[in-house]
């Protein structure tokens, strides 16, 4: 029998919940949340939603689906264009899904979907660092006259002198989605607020490169500066080193990465983790017509 849509009901919620679980393992997502389930012959293969917009990236809508391993990708691809069809409007549509989702994968790709991204959340604990790691790169950037410190003062001053910087490094690696146009003041409170630990490499008074980790070890926002690119990865590793150590006298259990495919700086922390990163998530991306 064919698969068709239709609107998610109550009665949906316990297969929802289990479709959900397989596709987002260790995720908690409501299945009230979902509006259009796909069906074959009163088994449910699949469900779905339209994420809303982004305003830090306002110029895309974002698929969200879980799939049964064992729907077709045809079946797959006709719950995305049932989603999308939603916005009739739209044609710049983006989706994401867990590296082992083959069932999405093949019915985004069979749209014309194209794969632009892979992030990397690993939790590595603290004691499967050795004590010099990155240490001999950190020890480069020293040599090439820079002092890696924690600044945790952030005043008016020193927020406006990391703000451009933080959004030039995410403007870098975010080109196949790119952020809104937003004020001072905005990226001020996307990039700084709830952070209290910030690691910056100076030379001559300068700021090179930065780093910061949230409360319970998240590494959160890292980069170089454009006029110091050509000495990225000893800066890069010195920060990384520095945030290591600082975690060791916090006794933090674990540092938290998320790791872009498209950000130079995050692969190269990743070539250099002690532990296997995970599972990917990907994300999918047209530009064009609906099919």
């Amino acid at each position: 029998m064919t698969a068709a849509t239709r609107s998610f009901q109550p009665p949906d919620s316990e297969t929802a919940r289990k479709l959900l679980g397989v596709a987002w393992p260790g995720e908690k997502r409501a299945a009230g949340d979902l509006s259009t389930v796909l069906e074959s012959d009163g088994v449910l293969l699949g469900i779905g939603r339209v994420l809303p917009l982004n305003v830090i990236h306002p110029y895309s809508r974002t698929l969200d689906a879980a799939l049964s391993g064992s729907c077709p990708s045809s079946d797959a691809a006709g719950l995305y264009q049932a989603l999308m069809a939603m916005h009739p409007a739209q044609t710049f549509w983006r989706a994401q899904c867990l590296e082992h989702h083959r069932a999405a994968r093949q019915g985004l790709e069979a749209l014309g979907f194209a794969e632009v991204r892979r992030t990397w959340t690993p939790e590595v604990p603290l004691s499967a660092f050795p004590v010099d790691w990155r240490l001999a790169a950190a020890h480069r950037a020293a040599e090439l006259g820079y002092t890696v410190g924690l600044e945790p003062a952030l005043g008016a001053e020193f927020r406006a002198e990391l703000t451009w910087p933080h959004l030039a490094q995410y403007q870098a690696t975010h080109g196949v989605n790119p952020p809104a146009d937003l004020s001072l003041a905005e990226w001020q409170e996307i990039f700084l607020d709830d952070l209290e630990n910030v690691f910056v490499a100076r030379r001559g008074g300068k700021l090179a490169a930065f780093a910061s980790v949230r409360e319970g070890g998240e590494v959160f926002w890292f980069g170089t500066l454009a006029g110091f690119a050509q000495d990225a990865p000893s800066l890069n590793a010195a920060l990384q080193h520095a945030e290591l150590a600082w975690g060791r006298t916090q006794n933090l259990p674990e540092l938290r990465f998320e790791l872009d495919s498209t950000d130079p700086a995050a692969l190269d922390v990743l070539a250099h983790l002690t532990l296997p990163p995970g599972e990917a998530l990907l994300t999918y991306q047209r530009n064009v017509e609906p099919v």
